[in-house]
Formats: structure tokens, sequence, C-alpha cells
């Protein structure tokens, strides 16, 4: 170990300057550590290996011992200056000043920012209002309806042309100003007042199986190509199969059919019920753990360092471009705009990274490696993936650091949370 001189000068609660000087006497003790090294393992003509004089090496390596010296004292005397005045470093310091000769002291100057000073608020027994979500008998009722309706069936009619309430299996192709822009084969297309397209069930009524028809509408604000919205055009169709839907028969033996080993509609009631329950009460969990993720924001007076806002917004912005492919949206074009737009909701975030760390070594809440295992097996159960496959993923990806900074958030939000005043209104 090296011995350090460090003066700190404070910038900001989040910015320190280090003043660091290494001593001359570790300066040279690392250089003759260093010669020694290149003495043992250099290839010089006339010398046997490890034979070489030291003032012939001193000589011939000199630039080579310097460029290592530094490169073993300055990330070493940084390190040890950290640790002796407890900072904690959140991103990787910059390095200035660096005055480095053979026969000198080391001294450089490390600008380092450091986790913000934080005061935490009053956060044991703080009042939380939640949403009464019990499962009403309409509820259920409705989710039957549901069920009843993704399971009906469309039979087809030949003695009679389109009539509101069916369903017509269609081609069509669109037109705006003699030019097709949009074609389609096939579709099944509910015949309702209020369509997609102005007037275009109502022009479908009483068209036979086989007939053509030209329908004039007004493209809708929401079509899919910007430049057509609003534009007048003429839609092209032909009724293949005019058809019409039958909703189930809500009984036992259709519930029994459902394959969910269910075997009466009283059985079907209770689970939708038991389903019901389940999920409004994740919806209560997810809403009181935002809210005491907001109270903690909120109320706690934190400065946090820009760079760490930027990063996250870095993060962000990737993440809403990926969201765009994934779901084949158009791509983000003004990504000035979007960081913008996600400034605020980075800060927060960061805030909250700091203010979970603070609190849980307020409140000692570490992570176990039983903690990590046991969160990789949910993971693994959700993804349908084996658990030791899933371990090495995270293991390969370096990902297990980041898997225990969730758990250490999701058990310090918990803590809050046993202790919070909780009202469902």
């Amino acid at each position: 170990m090296i011995f350090v001189n460090v003066k700190i000068k404070e910038v900001k609660k989040y910015k320190k300057i280090l003043s660091v000087e290494v001593p001359l006497e570790d300066v040279q003790k690392v250089f003759n550590d260093v010669y020694r090294e290149i003495s043992n393992s250099a290839n010089m003509p006339g010398f046997r290996k490890g034979k070489i004089p030291m003032d012939v090496v001193k000589k011939h390596y000199k630039a080579d011992a310097e460029q290592e010296v530094l490169k073993r004292l300055l990330p070493s005397a940084y390190s040890q200056a950290v640790e002796e005045n407890n900072l904690r470093p959140v991103l990787q310091p910059t390095i200035n000043k660096v005055d480095f000769k053979p026969d000198s002291p080391l001294t450089f100057e490390a600008e380092v920012t450091v986790r913000p000073e934080i005061k935490l608020p009053k956060y044991k027994g703080i009042d939380i209002e939640l949403k009464k979500m019990d499962v009403q008998d309409k509820d259920v009722d409705s989710a039957v309806n549901n069920l009843l309706e993704r399971n009906a069936t469309f039979e087809p009619i030949s003695d009679r042309g389109v009539e509101m309430g069916d369903f017509a299996q269609l081609d069509y192709e669109i037109f705006v100003d003699g030019a097709s822009i949009d074609s389609a084969k096939d579709l099944l297309w509910p015949i309702e007042e209020k369509g997609f397209y102005p007037n275009f069930a109502q022009g479908l009524v009483g068209a036979k199986i086989g007939e053509a028809r030209d329908i004039d509408t007004t493209l809708p604000k929401e079509y899919m190509k910007e430049e057509y919205r609003n534009k007048k055009a003429v839609i092209k169709t032909t009724v293949k199969e005019i058809k019409v839907k039958k909703i189930a028969e809500l009984n036992d033996e259709f519930v029994k059919e459902l394959g969910m080993d269910i075997n009466s509609v009283d059985d079907l009631k209770t689970k939708i019920r038991e389903e019901m329950s389940r999920y409004n009460d994740d919806i209560k969990r997810m809403d009181k753990e935002n809210k005491i993720c907001e109270f903690l924001v909120k109320k706690t007076s934190i400065e946090v360092p820009p760079e760490l806002v930027e990063k996250q917004v870095d993060f962000l912005v990737q993440d809403e471009k990926q969201r765009h492919q994934q779901h084949q949206a158009a791509e983000v074009t003004d990504e000035a705009k979007l960081r913008e737009s996600l400034k605020e909701k980075a800060e927060s975030q960061v805030k909250l990274y700091f203010v979970l760390e603070v609190l849980a070594e307020t409140e000692n809440i570490s992570v176990t490696d039983q903690d990590v295992d046991e969160r990789i097996k949910e993971i693994a159960a959700r993804m349908g993936k084996n658990y030791m496959d899933a371990k090495k993923h995270f293991v390969s990806d370096g990902k297990i650091e980041t898997l225990k900074d969730k758990i250490r958030e999701d058990k310090v939000i918990r803590f809050v949370g046993e202790q919070a005043q909780v009202k469902e209104k």
C-alpha cells in the first residue's frame, strides 16, 4: 500500500475535486519494482536474461518504466484517496493536472462525482390512499359475456343481401384521386352504423354474395397513412360471403368444452371472481408501490448529478426506440424533443435509486444469495425456462449486480409499505 496526501475541495454537493500527492519515497519504490521486473524479463544482446545490470536497464527502458509506474500509481492512489475519505463515486473520475517525474512526488487532481448527500424524510407510517376495488357481480357477468363473445361462431347465409349487424367477408381496394393506396382480401368486416370508414357499411347494405360496389367515403383521421387522412376516397369492394354472428349459450356443457378443469357455470363464475380479485390485488399493490416511490422522491431533499440524469435519458430513449420497433410504430424522428420529454422522468428515477440505496443502508436491508436464486427461479418460471439456464444468462451477461439492486429496491419499498397507514376509498 502506498501513502497519499489528499486535499478535498467541494464544488457541489455531488462534485468534489481531490488534490492527491504520492510522496517521492513511494514513487521510487514502484520504480524499483518495475525496473526489477524488466531486468528479470528483458532480452538484451550481450547479457543473460535476468543478469542485466540495473544502470543498463534504467538507461534503455526509462520511458517504458515511467509509463508502467504511472499506470500503476495513478489508479492505486485515486482508489486509496477515495477509500480513506469514505467517498462514494458514481461515475468514472476526470483526472487532470498530472505532474509526474521520476525524482519528484506524483501529484494530480481528480474531479469526482459522488453520491449526493441525502436527508431522508419520515418514511415510517406514511399515509397511502388506494382505490377500493371489490369484484362486483356485474364485473363477473361482463367477463362471462366477453368469454361468450370470444367463443362466438360465424354462420354463413346466402338467401339475402347484407344487413346491419352482419359480418361480410370481402375484398377491397381504396382509391384517392384515381390512384390505388391500399387493398386487402378476405377480410371479415363488421357491418356497423359507426364503422371505421364513414358510409362504408351503409354502402354495403343490400349487397349480395358476389356483388361489387364502389362506395364513396372520407378517410378517417386515424388512417395509418398520414398523408391521406381526411381525404375523399372510393372503396371498390366485392362481397364474397355474408355471415351472422351466433353467441354461444351459457350452460354447463359450454363450460366443460372450454377445457379449464371446471364443470359448471357456478364454478366458472367462481374462478373468474378469484382471477379478478388477484388482478385487483396486483393493481393495488403496484399503485401502493408507485405512491411510496412518489412520496420518497417528492419528500427527499437531493440534488442529483446532471451527468447521471443524461445517462438515464440515454437509456430511456433507447428503450423507447426498441418499443417502437417491437410494435412496428413510426420511428422516432425528433430525438431532441423526445430527450427533453423524458428528462423529468429520468431525474425522478435517479433520485429514487439513491433514496432507496440510502434507506437500505439505514435499515440494514441487504440481499442474500438465496434472494437472488429465488428471484431467478421466479423469472425462469415466468419465461418457461430452466433455472440453471436462466442463471447462466444473468452471470454471462453481467446482470447479477443489476438484479441485486432490483431485489434490494423491492425489499425497501416493501419495508416502507408494511408500515404504511393504508386506507381504501
